[in-house]
Parts: C-alpha cells; sequence; structure tokens
C-alpha cells in the first residue's frame, strides 16, 4: 500500500465492526492529532464539517494540501466519516508542551492520539534538549 489516501480508498467502505483498528488506522488518526482540532471539540463528525472548516483544521499545518485532501477523503468514507474530536487537553510549560486528543470513532470506540512538538522555538529547544539530555 502506497499512502495513507490508498488505506482510506481501499478500506474507507468497510466500518471499525467490519474492519478493526489497524495499525493503519492508529497512523492516520495520530496524523490528525497535528491539525486544528481543538477549536471543533465537540460533537462535530468530520462528515458535517464544511469545505471551510476543514480548510479551518488544516490552517498552517505542515503538508497542508495533503492534510486537507486526507480529511476529505475520511469524511466521504463509511469508515471515518463519524470520526470526532471529544476533548483536547494541553499541557504547557516552559520546556515544551503536549496534547492529547480524544477521538470517537464510530459512538462505540475511542482513540487518544497524542502531539508532540511541532515546528516552532520553543518546540525545537525541547527536541534539542531530549537530545543532549542525560538520563
Amino acid at each position: 500500500m502506497p499512502d495513507l489516501f490508498s488505506f482510506v480508498e481501499q478500506y474507507g467502505d468497510q466500518t471499525f465492526a467490519d474492519k478493526p483498528l489497524t495499525d493503519v488506522d492508529a497512523v492516520i488518526i495520530a496524523q490528525l492529532a497535528y491539525l486544528n482540532f481543538p477549536q471543533f471539540a465537540g460533537h462535530y463528525a468530520i462528515n458535517t464539517l464544511t469545505e471551510f472548516q476543514l480548510g479551518r483544521l488544516t490552517d498552517q499545518v505542515w503538508e497542508q494540501t495533503k492534510s486537507l485532501k486526507l480529511l476529505q477523503l475520511m469524511a466521504q468514507s463509511r469508515r471515518y466519516r463519524e470520526l470526532r474530536c471529544v476533548q483536547t487537553v494541553s499541557l504547557d510549560g516552559l520546556n515544551g508542551h503536549c496534547t492529547a486528543m480524544d477521538f470517537d470513532l464510530d459512538g462505540r470506540f475511542h482513540y487518544v492520539a497524542f502531539r508532540g512538538t511541532q515546528s516552532d522555538f520553543r518546540d525545537w529547544r525541547e527536541d534539542f534538549t531530549m537530545a543532549f539530555k542525560k538520563k
């Protein structure tokens, strides 16, 4: 399978009841943690978001065009269309931050994805600190 898009296209017609959560599903949902879901957390299933809202989810993220394409494919699929970000929790500190997001996959299963470092100065500092920190 060449990429995440192909996975969604190939298995998008199967629900999580039909095909249980796979490692590739986990990667796809982990990717969503880097989008702007905190502003849409709550009761919005991915298939109910407008093109404008999908654009806001991918605003100022790396690979914005690919992220938007992935969201659009997911919204059209049986497998992911009910997915929604229920809640986000962020821990911020001087040395870095982490965000956890609770995704409701289909009303029965939840997946918690974590967002680590991104591309701002504080995150680069955190990456370098971890690289040279003694245990």
